[in-house]
């Protein structure tokens, strides 16, 4: 489960900001003991604390809502994929705050904490030009209240703790400048270091692209059931779904040698058990009113809404079952907002206590009272600067002073301005009627 994450000179956080899981001890509301029929927290022994099953972020367009998703996701890129890439942290780098001299020669830094078999652990790095400037995890066991360190890293420097981390002190050498030291110690199997990238694989699922989510289908035929029950569940239309293979085609007029070299490609991904599919949905076919058989529908036909809600459907089918943390950026793009209010409650009521769902959302029918917690509301502000600060609305003061209240109207209050993040339009009457008048 995710505790929280941190991120530095990034994108459009110049400061450090993090987003935190961590259940606010000031907030009562929806813990199991006031009368709500789910409960929005999970109480976890090993760290004395309660987690948040759900948690959302509003802000206006271009305000970085969407940018914590993408560190996030460059973060998760970084841990998985900085061996195989030497070319990674470069492109990173690139992505420094730009809007400040001095932030463009400081580094980013990126850290989480997260829970994995009951343990906590806390890892992150550093990176500038390239190249990592530093790198740290440490571990807190589940029947410990102290916190050590596994290894730190300085550039080609690091300090091992051989009793927390064995068989890693001959890996430093091995590790390039830019790569992660814990990635190659992943790779020659160090225990901890395989535990931390594998929960970062398996159970940190990211949907942030623009347009529809790419959509993913399991092997196992128990799962697609389960996929077409949640769809038929919304969509009483839709009778199934259909996954066939579909061979590529290469066209005969091409060179020899791309036409080999794409025979090669397919081969492989072949072996790699990867297929090229096409969706279809099952629908009743009727005749005078009455039904006579069934058709299927290419899939690429039917509503966007109805599109994104399979794109959707696997991941969060998948966390619900196994567990793991689900970040979807735009969650509420296409989808009515009764449905993604239904979506929150699956997770508030999941009994899979280790299931988590992040979104950034404009939908203002989820800031409800008798919904989401305070410390479940969270908010992108971009300043003059360019600068997003990331709060949430429990720790939000009304003119520098007073709490938000428990029973204040969320959603009202924020699209009056009360708790900031929402778009400024400047002199818009000014630019109607300059426009008006460009038209005569």
């Amino acid at each position: 489960m995710l505790i929280n994450f941190s991120v530095e000179n990034y994108l459009s956080f110049r400061n450090a900001v993090t987003f935190s899981m961590l259940a606010a001890n000031s907030v009562k509301e929806h813990t199991g003991c006031d009368g709500c029929e789910y409960k929005n927290t999970i109480e976890i022994p090993s760290i004395k604390a309660s987690l948040l099953k759900f948690a959302s972020i509003y802000g206006a367009n271009g305000a970085g809502k969407s940018n914590l998703i993408k560190s996030l996701l460059d973060f998760k890129r970084a841990v998985l994929g900085s061996l195989q890439n030497d070319q990674i942290f470069e492109s990173m780098s690139r992505k420094v705050f730009q809007f400040d001299i001095e932030s463009l020669s400081k580094p980013s830094a990126f850290e989480i904490t997260f829970l994995a078999n009951g343990d906590c652990y806390r890892y992150g790095f550093e990176i500038l030009n390239g190249i990592v400037e530093s790198e740290w995890l440490f571990k807190r066991p589940k029947d410990s209240s102290m916190e050590s360190y596994c290894f730190t890293r300085e550039k080609d420097k690091a300090k091992i703790n051989r009793i927390k981390f064995k068989g890693a002190s001959s890996l430093v050498e091995k590790t390039r400048k830019n790569a992660l030291f814990l990635s190659t110690c992943a790779q020659f199997n160090v225990r901890e270091a395989i535990i931390v990238k594998d929960w970062v694989k398996t159970k940190l699922s990211i949907l942030s692209c623009s347009g529809e989510y790419p959509i993913s289908f399991p092997s196992q035929s128990e799962e697609l059931s389960s996929i077409v029950s949640f769809i038929r569940s919304i969509d009483s239309n839709i009778k199934g779904i259909s996954v066939k293979e579909s061979p590529i085609q290469i066209p005969s007029d091409i060179p020899d040698e791309l036409k080999e070299f794409l025979e090669k490609l397919i081969d492989s991904n072949k072996k790699a058990g990867q297929k090229n599919v096409k969706i279809f949905s099952v629908h009743d076919r009727y005749q005078c009113g009455e039904k006579v058989g069934e058709c299927e529908m290419p899939f690429d036909l039917e509503s966007e809404g109805t599109r994104k809600l399979l794109s959707l459907s696997g991941p969060i089918l998948s966390t619900l079952k196994g567990g793991g943390v689900l970040l979807i950026d735009e969650f509420g793009a296409s989808l009515h907002t009764k449905l993604c209010i239904e979506l929150v409650k699956l997770y508030q009521l999941a009994r899979n206590n280790t299931a988590q769902m992040i979104v950034s959302t404009h939908d203002t029918n989820l800031l409800n009272k008798d919904l989401l917690r305070r410390d479940q509301i969270w908010f992108a502000e971009k300043d003059s600067y360019g600068i997003t600060d990331l709060y949430s609305l429990v720790e939000y003061k009304i003119n520098q002073a007073t709490s938000v209240r428990n029973d204040a109207s969320y959603s009202k209050n924020y699209l009056l301005g009360r708790y900031g993040a929402i778009p400024y339009f400047g002199d818009i009457d000014k630019f109607y009627s300059d426009f008006l008048k460009d038209e005569q």
